[in-house]
C-alpha cells in the first residue's frame, strides 16, 4: 500500500544514543562534509567521469537493498557488519553495471563519457518508478522472495533504460568532442540532455508523491476505482511524476531561457538534496504531527527552501576546488557530488548502517 512504499523513507527511529531529527541532522552535516572532502581531493574530471559512472551505476541497487531488501539477509543482524556488507554488494553491482555500460553504450571505448554516464543517470529514476510508484509490479505477483523481486527490478529497470537510450536520446550536441562516435550515437527523438534532466526531475516527484504518502493518487483512486490496484496505481503516479517534471523543465528552459546543466543543478538535484535530508536522514520526523496533505506540502517546502541553501554551498565548494573551466562543467561537478556522492553516503549511512556510529546497533 501507498504507506508501506514510503515507509523505507519515512521510518520512525528506533531510540538509541541520539534521537530525531538531532539524529539526521548531525548524520547530514557528517554525509555532506565527507561529499565535500572527497569531491575536492579529485580533479573535477576525474568526479565527473569515473566518480560520476561508478556510484551512479550503483545507486539503483543502493534503492533496492534499502527498499525492497530491507533487512535481508536476516543471518547479518549486527552494525558495523550489516552496513559492510551491504556496501560490498552495491560496489560489486556498481562495477558490474559500469563495465556493461562502457561495453554498450560505450562501444568498448573504456572512458566515462556522457554517452555511458546518461543512461546510467536515468537509471536511477526509472528504479524510483519502479519501486514506489509501480511496488516492484508485477514481480511482487511471480514471487515472494524479496532478492528475487528486487532482482528482477534492476533488470527490468536497466532494459528500459537500453529501450530509452535508443528511441528517445538524441547525443549530436557531443559533436566536435575528442570523444564522439557518430555510431555511439542513437539518433533519438530529443535532445539527451534534456530525457536527462526530465528524468531527474521526476525523480523529485516521485519523492514528493512519498512525503504526500501518495495522497493525490489516493484521492483521485476514489474517482477511478482502477487505481486502487497495479499497474493503474503506478500510471497514475507515473503521470503526476512526469507531468510535474516536464512542465517545470518548460518553464524553466524552454521559456525562461535557463541552461538545462543549470536546470538540473539548481533546481532539479538540488530539490531532491533538500527531499533526502528531510525523508532519509531525519527519517521522515519532520511536520510529523501534521495529517495529509498539509505535512507532504510542509515537507516539499521546507526540501525546496534547504534547496535554494544547498546549491550555492556546493557552488562555493567547487569554485573553491577551482578546476572548472564553463559553467556547464561546473554545474555538472555539482549534479554529480549530490547525485553520485552525497545522495548514496546518506542512503549508505541512514539505510545500511543504521546511523552507525551515531547510534547504537539495534
Amino acid at each position: 500500500m501507498a504507506g508501506e512504499r514510503s515507509s523505507s523513507l519515512m521510518a520512525d527511529a528506533p531510540t538509541g544514543l541520539l534521537a530525531q531529527p538531532i539524529l539526521g541532522v548531525l548524520g547530514g552535516i557528517l554525509v555532506v562534509a565527507l561529499s565535500f572532502a572527497s569531491a575536492a581531493l579529485l580533479p573535477p574530471p576525474v568526479v565527473n567521469g569515473w566518480v560520476g559512472l561508478g556510484l551512479t551505476a550503483a545507486v539503483p541497487t543502493l534503492i533496492v537493498q534499502t527498499t525492497v531488501w530491507r533487512g535481508h539477509p536476516r543471518t547479518i543482524v549486527g552494525q558495523p557488519l550489516r552496513g559492510l556488507t551491504g556496501v560490498m554488494v552495491m560496489t560489486a553491482s556498481g562495477a558490474g553495471v559500469s563495465v556493461a555500460a562502457l561495453l554498450g553504450f560505450g562501444g568498448g571505448d573504456l572512458r566515462p563519457t556522457p554517452f555511458v554516464i546518461m543512461p546510467l543517470v536515468c537509471a536511477v529514476p526509472i528504479i524510483l518508478w519502479q519501486v514506489f510508484l509501480f511496488e516492484c509490479w508485477p514481480f511482487r505477483r511471480l514471487s515472494e522472495s524479496p532478492i528475487t523481486i528486487g532482482l528482477l527490478t534492476l533488470v527490468t529497470s536497466y532494459v528500459a533504460v537500453a529501450v530509452g537510450v535508443h528511441l528517445f536520446f538524441n547525443d549530436a550536441f557531443l559533436r566536435g568532442a575528442a570523444f564522439y562516435d557518430a555510431r555511439l550515437d542513437p539518433g533519438g527523438l530529443f535532445d539527451a540532455r534534456d530525457i536527462v534532466a526530465i528524468a531527474v526531475a521526476s525523480a523529485g516527484g516521485v519523492l514528493g508523491l512519498a512525503a504526500l504518502d501518495f495522497w493525490p493518487v489516493a484521492a483521485l483512486a476514489r474517482l477511478l476505482p482502477i487505481l486502487n490496484d497495479q499497474p493503474g496505481r503506478g500510471i497514475a503516479g507515473l503521470a503526476f511524476s512526469l507531468g510535474a517534471a516536464i512542465a517545470l523543465w518548460a518553464a524553466c528552459c524552454l521559456w525562461s531561457g535557463a541552461d538545462v546543466a543549470t536546470f538540473q543543478a539548481r533546481v532539479c538535484v538540488s530539490f531532491i538534496f533538500g527531499m533526502f535530508v528531510l525523508l532519509v536522514m531525519l527519517q521522515g520526523s519532520a511536520f510529523s504531527g501534521q495529517r495529509q496533505p498539509l505535512r507532504g506540502l510542509f515537507v516539499i517546502g521546507s526540501a525546496a527552501m534547504i534547496a535554494v541553501v544547498a546549491y550555492p554551498l556546493y557552488r562555493q565548494v567547487a569554485a573553491w576546488r577551482g578546476g572548472l573551466a564553463s559553467a556547464t562543467e561546473l554545474d555538472t561537478w555539482i549534479s554529480t557530488v549530490m547525485l553520485a556522492i552525497t545522495f548514496p553516503g546518506m542512503g549508505v549511512l541512514a539505510d545500511l548502517f543504521d546511523f552507525w556510529p551515531l547510534r547504537r546497533s539495534q
